[in-house]
């Protein structure tokens, strides 16, 4: 049976057979104070103990986000249902299959993407958990809570921790969650020394920050970034240094008639919330993480570059038609080539040569395109440095499986999530024989890989690392199709890969 009760650091907490009853899932577990009133862009505080048992049997809030348009493509896709939302989210949900507590099974860690949420459907733990591996997804601060820089908290944190610094909140939380993890999954039949980091989108990119941090040298596994991390020349153009983005914060302040911090976390969340809706949108650069001298001595990519990230198994990789489902405004050509500008420089021209962009029509088509083309560059560049590095080479996939109902989304941007989750059911969309097939598959090499560092089983196709990126590159195709493919690379993709390689 299934364990239902557990003695952590803080409680007892009571859990409540899954869906598949073999297993266990404790959902609401608390990994650190509620970040409301004065701990509002305060790091993490410790987890107020509780007398007798705790039922965790529910989600609790979830983080404060901006919620998808309604009858939007996302929204229709994965939020069917509007959580509670609220300041007070750093909760966990565990999927265990363990009988007792003495399993040291894999642990795999699960990080949202932005505009996001731990509680969507299509994050669910058991089909993990059936595969021998505690499945955990974690909710943290999100956006203007998670990441607003000020000089007035810089200083307090230097008063209260020793360490100048403010902005870095929810790197701060999945810390904690990691550090949480540590000290109580052997509880839940898991192994400490074994836990896998991953997340897609902004949690691909926090994945790669907690492979980055300091503070978590020696405490992974592995870490699995989807359609997310590597060298992403989006991110390292628009990084901004921690003064810069206290500067921002103190306009910020002051362009809304708010007069100090005290002041500021005595408005009601959905207030400050707001103050953030109108931040810098290429690429959110002071609504960021910082390179603080704490929490990151480097932005991720610099680490990188710097070969001081952590020496674990790696797994990268993303969707053939990562922005096929955005709908945004419209652009011209003028507008492309000022956005261009901004991040390419002076080579700015070679990139919209490479794009074929002479008219707004064409600028528009880019646009649908040109997530896919960088988010496979920067990720094929990442490993052509893990392979200079000598490090031990990737694991590196493209998900090709174009949704079934038409729209003209191909793979899109998240669209492998009912695959890797096993949530398909769940999803609106009229799965047939061949994506639970794949599904199948993906679910048995991700959990492989949180197992032993190698996504590679019995009756799997065989899944290489790729040892040399740059002359014989090569990367698992998990479509309608499953096996190692030549990267579908475009004049717009090798342009990038060359240009943020050699940046």
């Amino acid at each position: 049976m299934a364990l239902l009760r557990v003695k952590t650091e803080s409680g007892v907490v009571l859990g409540l057979p899954a869906g598949n009853q073999a297993i266990s899932v404790f959902k609401g577990i608390p990994y650190a104070a509620p970040p409301v009133g004065e701990l509002r862009w305060r790091a993490p505080q410790p987890v107020e103990p509780w007398e007798g048992e705790k039922e965790a049997y529910a989600y609790q809030f979830v983080n404060m986000h901006k919620r998808p348009k309604k009858g939007s493509f996302y929204a229709k896709e994965f939020a069917p249902y509007e959580f509670p939302m609220s300041e007070d989210c750093l909760y966990l949900n565990i999927w265990t299959p363990a009988e007792k507590a003495d399993e040291k099974l894999p642990v795999a860690m699960w990080f949202h993407g932005g505009d996001s949420h731990a509680a969507k459907q299509a994050f669910d733990g058991e089909a993990f958990a059936k595969r021998g591996v505690i499945m955990i997804t974690v909710g943290f601060r999100t956006g203007i809570f998670g990441s607003l820089s000020h000089k007035e908290l810089s200083l307090e944190s230097e008063r209260e921790t020793g360490h100048y610094t403010s902005g870095n909140y929810s790197l701060l939380d999945q810390v904690a969650a990691v550090k949480w993890v540590r000290r109580n999954i052997a509880a839940f039949g898991g192994d400490p020394d074994k836990i896998t980091v991953f997340g897609q989108s902004a949690g691909g990119t926090a994945t790669q920050r907690l492979s980055s941090t300091p503070l978590l040298k020696g405490e992974l596994f592995g870490a699995i970034m989807q359609s997310a991390g590597g060298l992403d020349i989006r991110y390292m153009s628009n990084v901004a240094t921690l003064e810069e983005a206290e500067a921002y914060g103190e306009s910020l302040f002051k362009e809304n008639g708010i007069a100090s911090v005290a002041e500021a976390r005595a408005l009601d969340a959905e207030t400050v919330m707001n103050l953030g809706a109108s931040g810098p949108e290429i690429g959110m650069s002071y609504l960021n993480m910082k390179a603080d001298g704490y929490s990151l001595l480097y932005t991720p990519e610099e680490t990188a570059l710097k070969n001081l990230h952590q020496d674990i198994h790696y797994m990268i990789g993303c969707t053939k038609h990562e922005g096929f489902a955005y709908d945004g405004p419209k652009t011209t050509l003028e507008a492309f080539k000022k956005k261009s500008a901004a991040m390419f420089g002076d080579k700015a021209d070679g990139y919209v040569e490479a794009a074929c962009v002479d008219s707004d029509a064409y600028a528009n088509l880019i646009i649908k395109n040109e997530n896919g083309d960088v988010k496979l560059a920067t990720c094929m560049s990442w490993v052509e440095l893990q392979n200079d590095l000598k490090r031990p080479a990737p694991y590196v996939y493209i998900f090709t499986k174009e949704a079934p109902g038409g729209q003209g989304v191909g793979a899109f941007h998240s669209g492998e999530h009912a695959y890797v989750f096993q949530t398909m059911f769940r999803m609106p969309r009229d799965y047939d024989g061949s994506d639970y097939d794949l599904s199948n598959t993906m679910c048995d090499y991700w959990t492989n890989f949180c197992k032993t560092g190698d996504p590679n089983g019995e009756g799997l196709p065989k899944w290489t690392p790729t040892e040399d990126m740059r002359n014989d590159p090569w990367m698992m195709e998990l479509g309608l199709r499953v096996g190692m493919v030549r990267p579908p690379e475009t004049p717009v993709s090798k342009f990038i890969k060359e240009y943020v390689y050699n940046k």
